[in-house]
């Protein structure tokens, strides 16, 4: 009985979901287009994170750790101040002098209310001499000395060339965020800067310049580049398969008009991220263009059963229901192992992995949303006429 029931059922299936699509066609093709453009502006919202923490679970012992450390010892995150100043005559002269100038834009540094600490080679110097007795003369000719011998050892916070000489300021920096570190670095590079220029004098050439590196100004160089390897990955995709494409239903527009169910998945799912101010992460960025190659992939099974019904003379109505009979089990079987095969991933400890397999499943269950109703809707409207249009004229001249 049940083996008798299956094929009634699915026929049954495929008959409401011909008809369905075939009534409401217009409607379901607008608010297609629609949820389209609220996802595209939604993806110019997203944000990027590759911070540790955000990679594990929050009750993750490195995590505590990592928060425990922040709130009793201070803030982890740093940015690298680096002092340019160019040598006087190719020597060390002038090392004293550099040394105040490091020592004032150090102690500004502190003064600021986002730095909780600063660290330089000044950090390990006596009190500099800033009297004119013979005592201060004194202690700046053995100080002099000693930092031309010190320093030449010095390879952390001190380093020289032939052309000039770079002094290390390293501060700790409480929450430097991804979400403000634009902003807070700007500040504090102009914060420094005014006071290097001010400090500057004729024994330290006023050309010294301020530059502001660190693992932090990498880690978000990376997050730049996470949302421009998302752009171009996808771009890719779609510049390659929207070809192929145009070449099957033999026209540009026809081309265009099939990719809307292809996109609309992707831009969905990664244009409610940028609405909810979910991040994207070094894994998500695959998903893009994985899961277009996917759906692209089911497209093309329905388009090719569709053409083939209307070049034997079908209408678009009997050429949709002639190629959800064929696919719709297929597609749905393949979404369904798709999907099985990334849920095991879902429970991954680790959190890339876990909303890479999430994403997944997102999107895939969106293409087949999209390749079983939004597709067959829009072959069924008159801009839908267009697609085996040339193959259907081409019968009629017959």
């Amino acid at each position: 009985a049940i083996h008798k029931l299956a094929p009634n059922l699915r026929l049954r299936m495929e008959g409401i979901l011909s008809a369905t699509t075939r009534r409401h066609a217009t409607p379901i093709s607008l608010v297609g287009v629609v949820l389209l453009l609220f996802a595209l502006l939604g993806v110019g919202r997203l944000g990027t994170s590759t911070e540790f923490q955000d990679m594990f679970p929050q009750d993750s012992p490195s995590v505590k750790g990592l928060h425990w450390v922040g709130e009793h010892l201070g803030p982890l995150d740093s940015l690298e101040f680096l002092i340019r100043i160019p040598r006087a005559n190719g020597d060390n002269a002038g090392l004293l002098s550099q040394a105040r100038l490091v020592a004032g834009v150090h102690r500004h540094l502190e003064s600021h209310p986002r730095v909780h600490s600063a660290m330089s080679a000044t950090t390990f110097l006596p009190p500099l001499p800033t009297g004119r007795g013979m005592r201060s003369t004194i202690q700046r000719a053995v100080l002099k000395r000693k930092l031309a011998d010190g320093l030449a050892q010095e390879q952390s916070w001190f380093s020289t060339t032939d052309q000039d000489s770079v002094w290390r300021i390293s501060a700790r920096i409480s929450d430097l965020r991804g979400d403000n570190y634009l902003e807070l670095r700007g500040a504090l590079e102009a914060y420094a800067s005014a006071h290097l220029t001010e400090l500057s004098t004729s024994d330290t050439p006023s050309t010294a310049e301020l530059e502001i590196t660190g693992l932090k100004t990498v880690i978000e160089k990376a997050h730049a580049s996470l949302l421009a390897d998302l752009g171009s990955s996808f771009l890719a995709a779609f510049l390659m398969i929207t070809p192929v494409m145009m070449l099957i239903v033999r026209g540009v527009v026809s081309g265009l008009i099939l990719m809307i169910p292809n996109i609309l998945p992707v831009a969905f799912v990664f244009g409610c991220m940028g609405w909810l101010g979910v991040r994207l992460d070094v894994a998500s960025i695959l998903t893009a263009s994985v899961a277009l190659g996917i759906a692209v992939d089911d497209t093309l099974h329905f388009v090719s059963w569709y053409l083939r019904s209307r070049q034997t003379g079908d209408p678009p109505h009997l050429a949709v229901r002639a190629a959800i009979s064929a696919c719709a089990r297929p597609m749905f079987h393949t979404t369904v192992i798709c999907t099985g095969a990334m849920l095991p991933f879902f429970f991954s400890s680790f959190l890339p992995t876990s909303k890479f397999a999430l994403l997944m499943i997102l999107i895939l269950s969106g293409a087949i949303v999209g390749d079983l109703i939004l597709l067959p809707a829009i072959l069924q409207t008159p801009i839908g006429r267009w697609v085996g249009r040339t193959a259907s004229k081409r019968m009629s001249e017959n």
